[in-house]
């Protein structure tokens, strides 16, 4: 999966070992967006990197969770070891312009927009972001997508059709 390659590197920078876990049981043909859920997966993994100190970790994982009448239920899932999210910031941490606190601003640099994007992503993709989190102890992030099996047939049709 290239979002891993993407900060493999980056997490080695920081010191951070870097995990990523897919589960063998998915299909290897989903029909998906394929470029929001990258993009989503990039921001939440990013903020990860940034939040996690030296010597953390980070975990991502997809998990299957069930298969019902050609849809598979997947559990997309980034935990890190970072500085955690105070729980009264919880409740608004998807909204625009939000972030923790004024000295978290300046250290970490950020609009405090990424999250608010990434949670009307998986909106529009008819699921929502969850999170837990705890001061000083890290913060995982999920959501689960509900998403076509095709065949490979189907796959290569598809990649010729977005060519034309």
């Amino acid at each position: 999966m290239n979002v891993f390659e993407l900060f493999s590197n980056r997490a080695d920078d920081n010191k951070i070992t870097f995990t990523i876990n897919i589960n063998k049981d998915i299909p290897t043909c989903l029909l998906s967006d394929g470029i929001r859920i990258r993009q989503v997966l990039s921001n939440l993994i990013s903020n990860a990197i940034k939040f996690t100190n030296e010597n953390g970790e980070i975990d991502f994982k997809v998990s299957f969770i069930q298969e019902k009448n050609n849809l598979i239920k997947l559990r997309f899932l980034v935990k890190d070891s970072g500085i955690g999210i105070p729980s009264t910031k919880l409740a608004n941490i998807f909204e625009p312009f939000i972030q923790v606190d004024n000295e978290s601003n300046r250290k970490y640099e950020g609009t405090g927009l990424g999250l608010s994007i990434c949670s009307h992503i998986v909106k529009l993709l008819n699921s929502r972001i969850e999170i837990l989190s705890q001061i000083d102890e890290g913060s995982s992030f999920w959501f689960d997508l509900d998403l076509e099996v095709c065949s490979n047939d189907e796959k290569k049709k598809k990649k010729i059709d977005k060519k034309i």
